[in-house]
């Protein structure tokens, strides 16, 4: 009887496990805002943001490291975005929030930022595996890209 009940505990178990540790992209809608998000295996989150017209804020690139505590708020910190072998550099401005924690983020708010997310957002729906790396900073994060082309077809950058 206890072999039973284990066996039934790790089959109502395993498929939340899979699910957790999947790491695939998914879209959200939420306050005027669609976000194609993605969290690797250590819990950190690479998104972008794309609002609504209406709302007239800029589409954004986010990479959310976690457990990154300290530091201070930077301009442009050099970042390395490499798709499947391919690297281009994406700076990001480091914001360090009240509670401590730490992002990386930068708007697109010129046509030519726009159009540089747009060939970034075309390249993660095509691609495999994105790895972000800020040297400065220590840090150097891989994710999966399946599920990419779907949740970034939610998001529109006007």
């Amino acid at each position: 009887m206890r072999s039973l009940t284990a066996v039934a505990l790790i089959c109502l178990i395993a498929p939340a496990t899979v699910l957790a540790a999947d790491g695939r992209w998914t879209s959200g809608y939420g306050q005027g805002v669609t976000e194609a998000t993605v969290t690797n295996g250590r819990g950190t989150t690479f998104y972008i943001a794309c609002p609504d017209t209406a709302l007239n804020r800029a589409p954004s690139v986010t990479l959310e490291p976690r457990g990154m505590t300290g530091g201070a708020d930077a301009a442009n910190v050099g970042v390395i975005l490499t798709i499947d072998g391919r690297s281009t550099n994406w700076p990001l401005n480091r914001r360090v929030l009240d509670q401590n924690q730490v992002l990386f983020t930068a708007d697109a708010s010129t046509a030519a930022q726009k159009t540089a997310l747009r060939a970034l957002m075309r390249g993660l729906g095509q691609g495999r595996s994105l790895t972000v790396a800020i040297p400065g900073d220590g840090i150097r994060e891989t994710f999966t890209l399946a599920g990419s082309f779907a949740a970034l077809g939610e998001c529109a950058v006007h």
